[in-house]
């Protein structure tokens, strides 16, 4: 659906939530030592990207979805 631009704003937004979410419990490099303390760090800093990502689609999509996403996030 992201990328047939249907509510793109609000499915980014919901990509934004979960990859929030998904790398602190996934990717807690915090408590590992060695090489898988390094691999984990790196995929949880590639995973934080995808948010950049996310929010360069919101900012892309058009001039309301900013609006869309904040008032949507409000009603709930």
């Amino acid at each position: 659906m992201m990328m047939a631009g249907v509510q793109s704003a609000l499915m980014a937004g919901g990509l934004i939530v979960f990859t929030l979410i998904a790398p602190l419990v996934f990717h807690n490099f915090w408590t590992m030592e060695g090489e898988a303390r390094f691999l984990n760090r790196i995929i949880f800093i590639c995973d934080y990207t995808c948010v950049l990502a996310a929010l360069v689609l919101i900012a892309a999509s058009d001039k309301q979805a900013w609006a869309t996403l904040s008032d949507y996030w409000w009603q709930s």
